[in-house]
């Protein structure tokens, strides 16, 4: 008798977790995860060694922004079950969330260790290598992207990863191919005309790098418009425009006041333009953020001399002197 009151009480009970999940699933699918995760945990509650309704309430938890609490629920599922594919995938997510990026890789590839069906999955391959690339392994990197546009040729995020990758690793003319892979797709995404644009400056194609950089304003940059004013500053002087090149140089300088690389080329154009006050202003500035610069002792030590500075033209090219050997 007392082993059937078990048997019923155990029926009972996973009948009401049943029922607690089927809620929680209806309150998933309809977005609203705040309910969801109510009765999620109210069935961990009563069934505390179900993998499956950590994972549940895990998911439920990341798509509220609760990273740190998800990953929580997705750690117990591994400990329940460590082999458990989508556990690890999931873990891996909120693992890039807080940051923990070497965690992201190992959990993402142990989910395909464990499951082939992860390899039909393009986030994991894009999710990966954006953590590969965060360490700056870039091969990797690369390889996990390909594996991506695989899945997804068309894709405008996995495309412009790949082409910044080639940019920093300087294979400027494979850049220059996946940009304009991607403008093709879609001529508007000015993400893909600061990296062309970049690479044509990189090779020397100043004419190229100022028609694409022309094409981004400060509205289409999450952030490193300074680089992309400091480019095109650079390339307008290079075709002769050098009103259009000061004001591009001056407003990087106005984000970025300590840009160094935007203080030593409008130095240059001062000086070129005989306006040799200003230039030793900017150079000064520089060398007060990076003394070791010798370029920039050279440069003021020339401007200097113009303005009949004779002992300190010779003082700062003492200091590029010492600084080059």
């Amino acid at each position: 008798n007392q082993k059937l009151l078990l048997s019923e009480n155990l029926q009972k009970k996973l009948i009401v977790v049943y029922n607690l999940i089927f809620m929680g699933d209806f309150y998933f699918s309809n977005a609203d995860y705040q309910e969801a995760n109510k009765f999620y945990t109210e069935a961990i509650s009563l069934d505390n060694n179900n993998f499956e309704l950590y994972l549940k309430r895990g998911k439920s938890k990341l798509s509220l922004g609760d990273y740190l609490d998800a990953s929580c629920d997705f750690s117990k599922c591994i400990m329940i079950n460590n082999k458990n594919a989508e556990s690890y995938f999931y873990h891996g997510i909120t693992e890039a969330r807080k940051g923990n990026i070497e965690n992201v890789i190992q959990d993402l590839s142990m989910a395909l260790d464990i499951d082939s069906i992860f390899y039909e999955n393009e986030y994991l391959f894009w999710l990966r290598a954006c953590a590969y690339y965060d360490l700056q392994i870039m091969d990797e990197a690369l390889k996990d992207l390909d594996q991506a546009l695989i899945l997804n040729p068309n894709n405008l995020d996995f495309l412009s990863l790949k082409g910044s990758i080639h940019l920093q690793l300087r294979k400027y003319q494979d850049a220059i191919s996946v940009f304009d892979k991607i403008l093709e797709i879609d001529f508007e995404y000015k993400k893909a005309y600061m990296g062309r644009g970049a690479a044509y400056f990189d090779l020397g194609n100043k004419i190229n790098a100022l028609e694409d950089l022309k094409k981004v304003d400060i509205s289409d940059v999450e952030c490193g418009f300074d680089r992309i004013l400091w480019l095109r500053g650079c390339s307008y002087f290079d075709v002769g425009n050098t009103n259009e090149a000061i004001k591009d140089l001056s407003y990087a300088l106005t984000i970025n006041p300590e840009y160094t690389e935007a203080l030593y080329s409008r130095g240059l154009i001062y000086q070129n333009l005989g306006y040799y006050q200003k230039a030793i202003e900017d150079y000064t500035k520089l060398l007060r953020i990076k003394p070791e610069h010798c370029l920039a002792y050279n440069q003021r030590s020339s401007a200097r001399s113009a303005i009949q500075d004779y002992q300190g033209a010779l003082e700062d090219l003492y200091e590029f002197k010492r600084l080059s050997q």
